[in-house]
């Protein structure tokens, strides 16, 4: 009965990001992450004024998971991104060890 809500969420466009962030969840044990992703759509099909204190839990259990996939993401890039500085830094060098060869070629033929 878990797989078909979690269906449901899915094929609503407006829950596909919430339901898309869950899945990318890594540190979330499969079963927690089925309970939220069944709670999705019964938690987020309601109204917030008019939300049962289950659902308004629900709806901050799964905002707690998808801030932790959120920082998660950003630690990626992060990491990402000082690779690409290191390879940048890394080829300025090369460049520059390159055109001193070229030079020291360029004047050892002209002798």
């Amino acid at each position: 009965t878990i797989a078909p809500a979690a269906k449901r969420a899915k094929a609503d466009p407006n829950l596909a990001g919430v339901v898309e962030a869950l899945e990318q969840a890594a540190g979330l044990p499969e079963t927690c992450r089925r309970m939220l992703l069944a709670f999705v759509p019964h938690a987020f099909g309601t109204p917030s004024e008019e939300r049962h204190a289950s659902q308004a839990e629900a709806v901050r259990m799964i905002g707690e998971a998808m801030q932790g996939v959120e920082t998660t993401l950003k630690e990626g890039a992060d990491t990402e991104s000082d690779k690409v500085a290191d390879v940048e830094a890394s080829r300025a060098g090369l460049q520059a060890a390159l055109a001193k060869a070229e030079a020291t070629q360029a004047t050892a033929a002209e002798e």
